[in-house]
């Protein structure tokens, strides 16, 4: 029972210590950059020069000007292509960004809408804010 409960003590702190970063299964982009899911929620923020941070303004990565996604540790997550699919550091599709701003996965769910921003921006969504 001792162990048991060092045990949950443990697992409670490392949680309490962990990045909160809040995922989501659908996001939107607004214009300032700012994330949010379906209930308007705050999830984080790209600025201009496509640092991403969470909701707590803890760096999560970057969008770089070539459509490079990056960790906040700068190991490469994946890139945008110019034609708008999202692929990972192993080239495999993860989604595409449409022309009218919607975000949709491999199997062509929408995700979320990234109207009137970079499509650079809306790859952050599939590396730091979608589930």
């Amino acid at each position: 029972m001792k162990r048991y409960a060092i045990l949950t003590m443990a697992v409670a702190l490392l949680l309490a210590l962990a990045p909160a970063v809040c995922l989501a299964t659908d996001a939107t982009i607004r214009s300032d950059g700012t994330v949010v899911d379906s209930s308007n929620r705050t999830l984080g923020k790209i600025a201009s020069d496509g640092r991403v941070v969470d909701a707590s303004n803890r760096s999560l990565g970057q969008i770089r000007s070539d459509g490079t996604v990056v960790d906040a540790s700068n190991r490469t997550l994946g890139k945008i292509t110019s034609d708008g699919r999202v692929v990972d550091a192993s080239n495999r599709s993860m989604g595409q960004i449409r022309s009218d701003g919607t975000v949709v996965d491999a199997s062509n769910r929408t995700l979320g809408k990234a109207s009137g921003v970079k499509m650079e921006w809306a790859a952050a969504l599939f590396f730091f804010f979608f589930k």
